[in-house]
């Protein structure tokens, strides 16, 4: 069902201090710097993209902060449609106990809010990956994200949590 993942060389050092870097000031890890106007976007762009690669390539500390660790599982991108609706997902890991977690890399400046929204989207990209593959297995919507997640009404929309922090512990 699921496509391999390739292997990148990227260098995980670089990535790492391009991603703190972008996040905070010299000296102070705690204090937020602020871009010059116009460049606000681009930080932000910059930290995503650095954690979505550093996220691809953590794939065993993933597995172990949501207890899978010891579970066989195929990993993959997925991009998919319906007759109605297209959808298109981070990243899938696809369990063989019957369960696909649909992995969704999100950055934001502090903790990630789930707007009525996003939660709207992130259900029916589940429903559109459920109808699309066919699969009778579970579909379980998990966070990737460097800050965690802001408790709120919608934060149930996902049953699994991934931070920064779980993708640098040692495995």
């Amino acid at each position: 069902m699921l496509g391999r993942l390739r292997q990148t060389g990227a260098n995980m050092d670089t990535i790492w201090r391009e991603w703190v870097n972008s996040a905070t000031s010299p000296g102070h890890s705690s204090e937020r710097r602020r871009p010059p106007p116009g460049h606000a976007g681009r930080a932000l762009i910059r930290r995503g993209r650095s954690l979505k690669t550093v996220a691809l390539l953590h794939i065993d500390q993933i597995r172990r902060a949501l207890g899978i660790a010891g579970v066989l599982t195929d990993i993959g991108a997925w991009t998919g449609d319906t007759e109605s609706r297209r959808a298109q997902l981070g990243f899938v890991l696809e369990r063989a106990e019957h369960i696909v977690d649909l992995c969704e890399r999100k950055h934001t400046v502090g903790e990630f809010a789930v707007t009525a929204e996003y939660e709207r989207h992130l259900l029916r990209n589940r429903s559109v990956f459920t109808a699309a593959t066919r699969t009778g297995k579970a579909a379980r919507l998990i966070l990737v994200t460097a800050e965690g997640l802001l408790p709120g009404a919608q934060s149930g929309a996902f049953q699994g949590l991934v931070t920064m922090d779980d993708l640098f512990a040692s495995v």
